[in-house]
């Protein structure tokens, strides 16, 4: 019987080897990529929602008539990425806005002079 010398190729524990790291490393790469698109989202509605308070803070400066209050928005209102909109002006003038967004309590809170 002739033996052989000159081997080549993978034994089955090489390949499992190899097999396994590149899961491991898909699976990061899974994750990192969802963990920043999800971030990207939270991002996008918290734009939304300061892009909303500037706008209202603009309404309620235009308007000055009223002094507090609450808007509700829309159900449809930006995806429905928009709680509530709420704007007090305390005593030294200072006027407020605070907008909640996104499923849990998350908020931007603007403040500048009221006129």
């Amino acid at each position: 019987m002739k033996l052989i010398k000159n081997k080549t190729g993978l034994t089955l524990i090489e390949l499992i080897i190899s097999i396994a790291m590149i899961g491991i490393i898909f699976i990061v790469l899974i994750t990192i990529l969802t963990s920043g698109y999800v971030q990207i989202l939270d991002m996008g509605k918290r734009t939304d929602a300061k892009t909303l308070a500037q706008e209202t803070i603009e309404q309620i400066t235009n308007n000055s008539t009223t002094i507090s209050g609450t808007l509700v928005s829309e159900s449809d209102l930006l995806n429905g990425a928009i709680g509530s909109v709420r704007y007090h002006i305390d005593s030294n003038k200072i006027l407020t806005v605070v907008v909640r967004y996104g499923p849990s309590d998350k908020y931007v809170e603007i403040k500048t002079v009221a006129p």
